[in-house]
C-alpha cells in the first residue's frame, strides 16, 4: 500500500511530464511553481515527521 505522499508525489511527477510536454504560459509556469514549491515543502515536512 502506498503512503499517500508518494501518491501525491507520484502525481506531481505526472503533472510535471504532462505540463512539460505543453507550452505552458508564463503565468502558469509561475503558478505551477509557487504550487509545487508548497507540495514539495508539504513532502519534506511529512517525511521529516514520521522519522
Amino acid at each position: 500500500m502506498l503512503h499517500p505522499s508518494s501518491i501525491r508525489f507520484i502525481t506531481f511527477i505526472v503533472l510535471l511530464r504532462q505540463i512539460s510536454k505543453k507550452r505552458v504560459e508564463a503565468v502558469d509556469i509561475r503558478v505551477y511553481t509557487a504550487a509545487s514549491v508548497a507540495t514539495f515543502k508539504r513532502l519534506i515536512y511529512n517525511f521529516d515527521n514520521h522519522l
